[in-house]
């Protein structure tokens, strides 16, 4: 799901919604949802779904699935399962809405993008350079590594948590035009292990299978030409 490079994939439960007064996890390798007693965390119900992922309450009763390469919108009260978006997607894993009931969601695969769907699925707008940004080479800020949680706030704003190491980034997105509205890098290794600094350049250092460059004039970083901020 993240491209062809081989990266496995994480545990089962790649999904988790709170739906009025009842949780429900995604079972991505069992095929299922469960819908969870939030106090107990006893199972009270199982609904089959074809390899679950993301999750987005919708109501008291409904939510919004990714399974497979699709959108489903879930009933679970009835466990009902309807189509949402069938076309688009790669290899499709986080989903939100924002104010207006558009849908988004983090795309893997050979998109490496988040895509906006109306509410009745028509696909709006990629977010982010198709194919991601390079595992190695130059900075590139207007691409995102694997997308995996995603929100939007009020006022229009996408904001991306990249499940990538090198570095670890949450990058905000213009919702309308596409645009990469700025990005938060870091942090370090734990205890900063894996930081290295250049004894021949002090402006020059490594962490996270990054070169960062210092600018301590104005206590600025930056990974190429782009500013850290």
């Amino acid at each position: 799901r993240y491209s062809n490079t081989g990266k496995c994939e994480t545990t089962s439960a790649l999904g988790l919604a709170a739906v009025g007064d009842r949780l429900v996890a995604s079972m991505f390798y069992g095929n299922e949802l469960l819908v969870l007693d939030p106090d107990s965390l006893a199972i009270t119900k199982r609904i089959p779904l074809e390899a679950p992922a993301g999750l987005h309450g919708l109501d008291e009763r409904h939510l919004l699935a990714i399974s497979g390469e699709q959108v489903v919108k879930v009933d679970i009260d009835t466990g009902a399962a309807t189509p949402v978006v069938t076309s688009g997607l790669v290899a499709p894993f986080g989903i939100t809405t924002d104010a207006a009931g558009d849908i988004y969601v983090s795309d893997w695969g050979s998109s490496f993008q988040v895509k906006r769907f109306t509410a009745t699925g028509s696909l709006k707008k990629s977010i982010g350079r198709e194919g991601g940004r390079p595992w190695t080479g130059p900075w590139v800020a207007a691409a995102m590594a694997v997308p995996r949680g995603i929100a939007v706030t009020d006022d229009g704003k996408l904001w991306v948590a990249e499940d990538e190491f090198a570095p670890r980034r949450v990058s905000v997105w213009n919702t309308e035009d596409g645009s990469m509205i700025r990005d938060y890098i870091g942090p370090a290794n734990y205890r900063g292990w894996g930081l290295t600094l250049d004894p021949d350049n002090p402006e020059r250092f490594l962490t996270c299978g990054a070169e960062f460059k210092l600018d301590f004039d104005r206590r600025q970083v930056w990974v190429d030409d782009e500013l850290v901020k």
